[in-house]
């Protein structure tokens, strides 16, 4: 929807060149994937040591290492995913302005796309 939100005023405010879509574009999809990025580990983070706690309090501080590292795995893997899917997403919505940037359609069958 950012995406969209932007190829849509930029067409309604005329402008001509790819670039000006592009470099609005990829800027949001940087700032959504960091955003998605921290916002997911911060609650990845704060769900998996209250998992821990919940297991050290049942099995009396007798929790496996392994049960530690898995947490921290598990928090940058989904933290990784959640910030790169909406960018990865967004960035398939520029094609058609890449496609112009290159010459490859015009900017107004880019807006088509």
């Amino acid at each position: 929807m950012t995406i969209f939100g932007i190829v849509l005023g930029s067409w309604m405010a005329g402008a001509a060149k790819a670039e000006v879509v592009l470099l609005a574009g990829f800027g949001s999809c940087f700032m959504m994937g960091v955003s998605g990025f921290f916002g997911a580990l911060m609650a990845e983070k704060a769900e998996r040591e209250r998992h821990l706690k919940d297991m050290e309090e049942a099995t009396r501080n007798r929790v496996a290492p392994t049960h530690y590292k898995a947490a921290r795995f598990v928090m940058l893997y989904v933290a990784l995913i959640d910030g790169l899917s909406p960018t990865l997403t967004a960035i398939i919505s520029l094609i058609p302005f890449i496609s112009a940037f290159m010459r490859i359609i015009s900017i107004s069958g880019a807006y088509l796309a």
